[in-house]
């Protein structure tokens, strides 16, 4: 909630903004409910979207169960043919953009649903492809950190290419804010073990 509030308080005109939403793209079979954040914002509606997302909702009908909240059956990579052209103040994807055919499309499409100012967040376990070594699940991509230069940068790899997401992100123009942080397993406390998950913030120009 305070990150929606954040992104909206940098526009010159908030009313032409709409009503604040979240993407949750990637989302597995459950859609979570509109958070209720308080005033101003008020209660802030979630959309779900998954590229599997057919096949989830005809398991619901299998088991004959009715959720409240489905997903909207959507790639990552084809958001913008779901969604309009900043629609969302925050776009978050978490242990689902290493399953893509294309990463890298799919970080330019949550940014193109965006609105200017808004964040992309990815929350994801490092390294997760290489475990299965690319061949096993779905996981045919690694993400991991690299420090350049006194500061942290992105990696997305497999046996065949590695990418500087970092690097790519500003070279393109598409971000004006890239954070990356490795972090311990959430269940951890006071961990020695090497950090076990890559968090990504990219905040999109104004």
């Amino acid at each position: 909630c305070s990150l929606v509030a954040r992104s909206r308080s940098s526009s010159a005109s908030p009313q032409i903004l709409g009503a604040p939403r979240i993407l949750n793209t990637g989302s597995g079979p459950l859609a979570p409910a509109p958070l209720n954040c308080g005033e101003p914002l008020g209660t802030v509606r979630v959309v779900a979207a998954d590229g599997l997302a057919r096949l989830y909702l005809r398991l619901y009908d299998v088991l004959a169960l009715q959720p409240q909240n489905l997903p909207a059956q959507c790639p990552v990579e084809e958001l913008r043919s779901c969604f309009p052209r900043d629609h969302f103040d925050i776009s978050h994807m978490r242990n689902a953009l290493d399953h893509t055919m294309d990463p890298l499309e799919g970080i330019r499409q949550m940014l193109e649903v965006t609105r200017p100012g808004g964040w992309v967040l990815l929350r994801h376990a490092r390294n997760e492809g290489s475990a299965g070594m690319f061949q096993v699940g779905l996981h045919q991509w690694s993400f991991d950190a690299t420090q350049i230069e006194g500061e942290l940068h992105f990696y997305i790899w497999n046996p065949a290419l590695r990418v500087d997401v970092t690097s790519w992100l500003r070279k393109t123009g598409i971000a004006a804010v890239i954070r990356t942080e490795l972090r311990s397993h959430p269940g951890k406390i006071d961990t020695e073990e090497d950090p076990e998950y890559i968090f990504v913030d990219i905040q999109k120009p104004r």
